[in-house]
């Protein structure tokens, strides 16, 4: 819980070899559980292969990543295309984490890494504002919404590219990106929306979502 690793390699004092070439691997109910006290994480996957071309693993987990309950299920490229950081690996995912749903299905690259990614993406909650620790950036309080689009990711920056929906009763759409590389995260967007009821996105104005801004 402090911090300190219960583990002490000698790489120095090891005999090391070539490692032996995988030709094929197969998991039948396999079941993963990672637990870190440090970061108030314990998760349960259950992981199994299949025949399937595309998609050669089914997995499922539950528990919580950083303190936030978390359910995910979804389906992945064969088991050695994920060391290939150049080779696309499919993903299907359907999950929902604290309060917030997300689906996505698409392919990333290197995926101990996620040197790039580019999938089809919906994302749906009650508020943007939960959104915050996840990103590292202060987002506002806002109606519940329900967003669908493209989401790339290529040298630090990410990008939610044409997407649609809703945040209470207006419409929204747009683009908008969030770069990671620097000192500081930077969100850029452009959003445009044809009803626009501003108690929906109060907070970007100061605010309380719903509150009644007729007077102002």
């Amino acid at each position: 819980r402090d911090g300190r690793r219960n583990w002490i390699l000698h790489p120095s004092r090891q005999i090391t070899a070539p490692s032996p070439e995988i030709i094929r691997i197969r998991v039948d109910d396999g079941q993963l559980e990672f637990r870190d006290a440090m970061s108030n994480t314990d998760l349960r996957l259950q992981v199994s292969t299949n025949g399937d071309e595309k998609y050669g693993i089914a997995f499922s987990a539950n528990g919580r990543a950083g303190g936030i309950p978390l359910t995910a299920s979804g389906a992945g490229g064969r088991l050695l295309t994920l060391l290939d950081a150049r080779v696309p690996y499919p993903l299907r995912l359907k999950s929902t984490i604290g309060g917030t749903s997300i689906n996505a299905e698409g392919a990333i690259y290197g995926s101990a890494t996620l040197n790039a990614g580019d999938a089809r993406f919906e994302i749906a909650g009650k508020s943007l504002a939960a959104l915050s620790d996840p990103l590292h950036i202060v987002l506002p309080q806002t109606g519940s919404y329900r967003l669908a689009g493209r989401l790339e990711q290529r040298a630090g920056v990410w990008e939610f590219r044409r997407f649609r929906g809703t945040v209470g009763r207006s419409d929204l759409s747009g683009d908008f990106s969030i770069n990671v590389a620097g000192a500081r995260p930077v969100l850029h967007g452009n959003l445009r929306s044809s009803l626009l009821d501003i108690a929906d996105l109060g907070g970007f104005v100061g605010t309380d979502p719903g509150a009644d801004t007729s007077s102002t």
